[in-house]
């Protein structure tokens, strides 16, 4: 008898669901594929199919987020760990996106999905940005500033420059994300901290 762990069939359930959508994802075809007995996903997702649905993509999101953690880690200053966060966040939602095709008449499907899944996924992304800059405050990096209002400020203009970093572009990416950041720690001003 085959033993799966929850990662076998988590790695297995992503693309079928990716390809066939959620509600036309069924337990059979994955164990099909697996080669083993619909019975044997219920030891690691007793409550059935959406638990191990919610599974997969509570596992994608992980990833990123630590994905996210282990680029800033090692980055002695503020303005690099978010400048490492950016980059990481763009390649990470580009690598997705060239992984998982997903296909027109699913895309939809699968944004409704999304959009329950997406408060989650953004509070822990946000509160991420959070830590980072209370570390800065506490470094004297950068002034104090009212951080959860800061970190999601970040957040969406890193949500919004994402969309334009779609593969084939031709445009560097790095050097933008660099500015953005940039740009968030020095302002619009000629003369920072000089006010007319």
């Amino acid at each position: 008898m085959t033993t799966l762990s929850i990662n076998h069939i988590l790695d297995a359930a992503l693309p079928l669901i990716i390809h066939s959508g959620i509600r036309r994802f069924s337990l059979s075809a994955l164990a099909d594929q697996l080669g083993v007995v619909k019975s044997a996903f219920y030891h690691h997702f007793p409550k059935g199919k959406n638990q191990l649905i919610h599974a997969v993509f509570e596992r994608e999101e992980t990833r990123i987020i630590d994905a996210l953690n282990h680029a800033t880690d090692s980055e002695p200053s503020t303005r690099m760990k978010l400048i490492r966060l950016a980059q990481t966040k763009i390649g990470q939602l580009v690598t997705l996106a060239r992984l998982y095709r997903v296909r027109e008449e699913i895309a939809d499907e699968l944004q409704g999905f999304f959009v329950m899944r997406r408060r989650l996924y953004l509070k822990r992304e946000s509160d991420l940005i959070a830590d980072i800059l209370k570390t800065g405050i506490e470094r004297r990096e950068i002034r104090p500033v009212h951080v959860d209002l800061a970190a999601s400020a970040i957040q969406g203009a890193l949500q919004h420059v994402a969309i334009t970093f779609i593969p084939g572009t031709g445009i560097d990416q790095d050097e933008s994300l660099a500015n953005l950041i940039n740009l968030l720690f020095d302002g619009l001003t000629l003369n920072p901290g000089r006010s007319e």
